[in-house]
């Protein structure tokens, strides 16, 4: 039985971390699963045995929201961002930033040290409950606006499906998902021995009592 679900909202990600799994040789399922199918793949899992999730972005929120097992997230790292913001170094041009909060986020900074010029969207509460056609309607504006010709965020930017020049998705690389792996691990073993000590408790409740 394997513990531990890694849900991947898109095929990149999913083939990342299961490279990684068979690399350090850790008994971890990794599926690909669209962000609205997410939580009833997480609850099928959870019914074979799974105790922790890992997932990014939206998919992360909607399951940390929806289910009672620990999500951990594989957050964007700076090489993640300097990797999909590179290319536009010493650009003059706006870039636009689109995705879940705890993306975007992750780019403001490196955008104002590089002094990449921005306008940003943050898609607000979990996929599930978004006005999706909002929006899209919402980001087109703000591209049209201020005649933005690339726009980068996580797999939501590609989602909504706006019209620009470019639309680049923040993929997460190796960093990320050995960091999100570690921390599942570790946050599995402590649950390990929370079980051991309650069952250790428990036993010398049933001694005392007898």
């Amino acid at each position: 039985m394997k513990k531990i679900c890694f849900i991947a909202p898109y095929k990149g990600l999913a083939d990342v971390a299961a490279a990684v799994v068979d690399e350090l040789g850790l008994r971890i399922d990794v599926h690909c699963c669209p962000i609205q199918e997410s939580v009833t793949f997480a609850k099928e899992a959870k019914k074979k045995g799974a105790q922790i999730l890992i997932s990014r972005g939206g998919a992360a929120t909607v399951l940390k929201h929806q289910l009672d097992l620990p999500v951990v997230e594989v957050k964007v790292t700076g090489y993640d961002v300097l990797r999909a913001l590179n290319p536009y170094r010493g650009t003059s041009e706006t870039i636009g930033i689109v995705g879940f909060e705890n993306v975007v986020r992750g780019c403001r900074t490196i955008c104002e040290m590089w002094g990449i010029a921005t306008k940003e969207y943050i898609v607000v509460g979990d996929a599930n409950h978004v006005d999706w056609q909002a929006a899209r309607e919402e980001v087109q504006a703000l591209i049209d606006a201020h005649q933005i010709k690339v726009v980068i965020g996580d797999n939501v930017s590609l989602r909504l499906q706006v019209k620009a020049e470019t639309i680049q998705m923040i993929s997460s690389g190796r960093e990320a998902v050995v960091q999100a792996l570690e921390e599942a691990q570790s946050l599995l073993l402590v649950q390990e021995e929370e079980k051991k000590t309650t069952e250790q408790l428990r036993m010398i409740i049933d001694f005392v009592h007898d």
